[in-house]
């Protein structure tokens, strides 16, 4: 791992070894000696990154009961007397059952514990944006930019979650929304390189990044544009649907017709009525009664008797 570089959380693919092939015996000889690390070497990622990747290996090598017993130990963890030990073996315990909502407020704690340490830091942002708006992760970062000493990379993780909220806004259609990303993504990535804790990775990172914004600014550009021709194809077909519909107009009334919709004032409807029922067989030619117009104030009710 390089220094000032955190490590990537390991996943459900990422582990140590070939945990089939591993006893468990000394898997957990390999925990034992860990947790004596800790005690004389005190707390750090590297001790978090191998405690995870370890119970990784357990849990496939088919060991659930060593998960169990760390996982027991959160109450005792996130009490004021907790370790860091204590705090990795119960947050990571949870983690690797998939226990995530319970090892979450274990992993607040251990923000809160060890500020210098950056590992329960991103698997606490890893739990924030799984099946969550990233906007829940974003605001927590920014609202701990100025408490936590890794300012510079807080500002990557920014620069990225804006960067992947601007590109979903792209691919969706929503120009404003990615327009505004973007520009936080670049207030972000800015402020990386004069960041105190930032490395030489970090720098290199955020530059690869601005390269991606500029990207999606241009692209977004292009869309802009394709939106806006669209727009005016799109208003150039109803003016000439307009026109061509008020051209029928004119020539259906210099040809004395009436369009479908249009009210005929000139239309008989008892002609019509006489024209239809003398057009019917014999057989259905039946004496009947229509009603034409109800006068609900005098209650009166004038009929024609159809056919005279």
């Amino acid at each position: 791992m390089e220094e000032g570089v955190p490590p990537d959380p390991p996943g459900d693919q990422t582990i140590a070894g070939e945990a089939e092939g591993l006893d468990r015996r000394e898997l957990k000889r390999q925990l034992k000696e860990n947790e004596r690390r800790w005690t004389m070497e005190g707390d750090s990622e590297a001790l978090w990154e191998a405690e995870h990747e370890l119970l990784i290996d357990l849990q496939k090598a088919g060991d659930t009961d060593t998960l169990m017993k760390r996982a027991r130990k959160t109450k005792r963890a996130v009490s004021s007397r907790g370790e860091a030990r204590e705090l990795a073996q119960a947050s990571l315990g949870l983690w690797v059952l998939e226990r995530f909502d319970e090892a979450e407020p274990v992993l607040h704690v251990a923000v809160q514990k060890l500020p210098l340490n950056r590992y329960p830091w991103s698997l606490l942002l890893r739990e924030l944006t799984w099946e969550r708006d990233p906007a829940v992760a974003m605001d927590y970062i920014k609202a701990s930019l100025d408490k936590v000493p890794w300012r510079g990379h807080a500002l990557v993780q920014l620069g990225t979650l804006s960067i992947d909220a601007a590109s979903k806004g792209l691919v969706s259609g929503d120009l404003d929304v990615c327009s505004d990303h973007l520009v936080s993504a670049r207030k972000y990535l800015e402020q990386v390189p004069p960041s105190p804790d930032a490395t030489d990775e970090m720098r290199r990172t955020a530059e690869r990044l601005l390269t991606l914004v500029d990207t999606l600014e241009n692209r977004m550009r292009q869309a802009s544009g394709l939106e806006g021709e669209t727009t005016r194809l799109a208003l150039g077909v109803v003016d000439r649907s307009r026109q061509y519909e008020d051209d029928m107009r004119e020539a259906a009334k210099a040809s004395g017709v009436s369009l479908e919709g249009e009210p005929d004032s000139d239309m008989n409807l008892e002609e019509l009525e006489r024209i239809a029922y003398q057009e019917l067989p014999d057989d259905d030619r039946e004496e009947s009664y229509t009603v034409l117009e109800v006068t609900p104030a005098k209650g009166l009710l004038r009929k024609r008797k159809d056919g005279k």
